[in-house]
């Protein structure tokens, strides 16, 4: 009898050491680290012909943290907008998600991943998102995002890193970002021309995170 209960207690160890390792890790480090005052400054290059090149200087700014419809996230702006924020904030995996966008006390809520942080090659998963934006209003849209590389290196004016790559589409645009593990987007491009041809690029220049 003492060995049928000694074989159940070490069944049942077994069991629980399998179950244990099918979960996925949890995560202290985020492909795109959210947290308030976290700030990052790109180098924005317009490109509309081969000799039609403009530049400006962009910042992104994570805001304080909220709870809305019962989800803690943060408010995520361009600090040229200050009515309106896009919402965001990282999973307990380091993955990073979109939450939609609040405006005063009215919010308008859309979670849903959109970099996953332990992503393969040629992964892809759909991707819900609300964004506001003063030129479109509000805008709903179902996307599919694809990782396409796990390790591009990539080289900025004032960096170098090695980043994981994502791409989307919404209709004839593509969207191309580049992300380094516990820092963020490194770089994005953006695709406007039927031939996709690079429109608008997005290069790191300088960063401060406070995780």
């Amino acid at each position: 009898m003492k060995n049928v209960v000694r074989l159940l207690f070490l069944f049942a160890i077994i069991l629980l050491m399998s179950c244990d390792n099918s979960l996925p890790d949890i995560s202290e480090n985020q492909i795109y680290p959210i947290n308030t005052d976290n700030t990052w400054t790109y180098r924005r290059t317009y490109v509309k012909f081969v000799d039609d090149v403009s530049y400006d200087t962009i910042t992104m700014k994570v805001g304080e943290s909220v709870k809305v419809n019962g989800m803690s996230c943060f408010k995520f702006e361009n600090i040229e907008i200050h009515s309106i924020y896009n919402l965001a904030g990282n999973d307990r995996y380091g993955n990073y998600l979109t939450y939609g966008y609040i405006e005063d006390s009215s919010s308008m809520i859309v979670k849903s991943i959109k970099y996953k942080r332990n992503a393969k090659k040629n992964d892809q998963w759909s991707y819900n998102c609300l964004y506001f934006d003063w030129y479109s209003g509000s805008k709903f849209y179902s996307l599919t995002v694809k990782c396409i590389s796990t390790d591009t290196l990539i080289q900025t004016p004032n960096y170098q890193m090695h980043c994981m790559a994502f791409q989307y589409y919404i209709q004839n645009v593509k969207y191309v970002s580049f992300l380094a593990d516990n820092v963020g987007i490194v770089k994005s491009e953006i695709y406007l021309n039927d031939d996709f041809q690079r429109s608008m690029i997005d290069e790191l220049i300088d960063y401060h995170l406070f995780k």
